[in-house]
């Protein structure tokens, strides 16, 4: 039976009404592909974006510092990634992830809501909030994907603080115990084996192209321009359909 990782962020993201959209997502991928191939190819794409660096391989390719050095926001940025300040470095950077989500072997998935909406409708005193909502969806929809592709598979998040890991395991138990809308907690724990958090120092490859597909479902969802056409159209090209052209359902799916 193979064997899937799904590699998971989270990112928020404002409109200029004020109204915040936060998304989480990433990608699905086998994990033989993901510790061969596909690090490999990453690999090379590090090499072409830090192409007068001889350790850009030790360098992690994280969205927000790439922007933040776009925008000349320096200060709490590696300084490798002070190099995209230059505009042909950050297309290029851009490109080259466009380029890595568009493989076959990647398939992308992420729910995003509307915070103020939600918190209009539900009583944000009262009700789930917007990590738990989202994460039983994804939780969801990924044990769709397994089912569908007869696999098994975990979870893979970025590690945050302490605190906020515990969160998170707190919550991801709450739904591997009890279930989700659609799928009872024996099938949730029959097709996926646990959840791990990963730092991003780690240099994980999946972690890394992660990185790139919250931000732009959030922007999605909220009717902003994308950070650059090519990676949100390839984003969108690579969402799960669930077997019946259904990505609105499956891979992007939106609360509002």
């Amino acid at each position: 039976m193979n064997q899937y990782t799904l590699y998971l962020d989270e990112s928020e993201t404002e409109h200029s009404s004020g109204k915040k959209f936060f998304c989480i997502g990433g990608i699905i991928v086998k994990n033989s592909y993901h510790d061969q191939e596909l690090t490999e190819k990453l690999k090379n794409c590090k090499r072409r974006i830090w192409y007068q660096d001889p350790n850009y391989n030790n360098h992690i390719i994280h969205e927000l510092e790439i922007n933040e050095a776009h925008e000349k926001h320096f200060s709490k940025i590696e300084k490798y990634n002070k190099m995209f300040c230059i505009e042909k470095n950050y297309i290029r950077a851009y490109k080259e992830m466009a380029y890595i989500i568009s493989d076959k072997n990647i398939t992308t998935m992420g729910v995003s809501l509307c915070v103020d909406t939600i918190d209009e409708y539900y009583n944000k005193n009262i009700s789930n909030n917007k990590f738990t909502i989202c994460m039983q969806l994804i939780i969801e929809n990924f044990c769709h994907f397994l089912i569908h592709n007869q696999s098994i598979g975990s979870i893979c998040y970025e590690e945050l603080q302490t605190k906020q890991n515990g969160s998170i395991m707190k919550k991801y138990n709450q739904i591997y115990y009890a279930g989700t809308m659609f799928y009872p907690h024996n099938i949730i724990q029959k097709y996926i084996t646990g959840l791990t958090f990963k730092n991003k120092k780690a240099n994980v490859t999946g972690l890394q192209i992660a990185d790139f597909i919250p931000n732009d479902l959030a922007r999605k969802h909220a009717g902003m321009l994308a950070k650059y056409n090519k990676t949100h159209k390839n984003i969108h090209l690579r969402l799960y359909d669930g077997g019946i052209n259904r990505k609105d359902r499956f891979g992007s799916k939106k609360i509002s």
